[in-house]
């Protein structure tokens, strides 16, 4: 489940340029979150049908572009995944071609994002990715799954900029 994850950051530069709705909004989420460094921390809300409980976790996400990603357990168990492409090759990206996009504007600021490639299809429904209004920088994810449930990611001290060692992603 951490692999839909890595795709909704790795790719989330390239999604926030689709729509052809509002042009100049969207280059300007996509500046405010581009960054060669990440450091964040999170909190997980994991919803599935087959338990009565959401299962809440907390950690922290380092990534390093273009395709290393470091995701921290810290509670309710310590416990780390490091994910990266093999030596000498990038993760396929997604492209516009890949996802069906809408963006919302309330007092937040949504892209949904419907899968349109069949291996996509199989990770989650639907992306539904949230910025802030003010500063554009992500806020939260929140993937719904296949079978009816969903995973919720609310970032929090985001840092970007950072110099961050190789040895960190091994």
């Amino acid at each position: 489940m951490k692999r839909w994850i890595l795709i909704s950051l790795l790719f989330l530069q390239a999604v926030l340029g689709w729509s052809q709705e509002t042009p100049s909004l969207l280059s300007r989420v996509l500046a405010a979150n581009t960054a060669e460094t990440l450091q964040a921390g999170f909190t997980e809300t994991r919803h599935t049908p087959l338990l009565e409980e959401n299962l809440l976790s907390e950690g922290v996400v380092y990534l390093k572009a273009p395709d290393k990603l470091r995701w921290e357990l810290r509670a309710p168990e310590a416990r780390v995944s490091v994910l990266g492409a093999p030596s000498g090759h990038r993760f396929r990206l997604p492209t516009e071609k890949d996802f069906a996009c809408k963006v919302l504007e309330n007092e937040e600021l949504s892209l949904i994002l419907t899968p349109l490639r069949r291996d996509l299809k199989q990770l989650f429904t639907q992306l539904v990715v949230t910025v802030d209004p003010q500063s554009l920088q992500l806020r939260s994810v929140l993937a719904n799954t296949s079978d009816g449930g969903w995973i919720s990611l609310q970032f929090r001290d985001v840092k970007t900029g950072l110099e961050l060692s190789d040895t960190l992603f091994e």
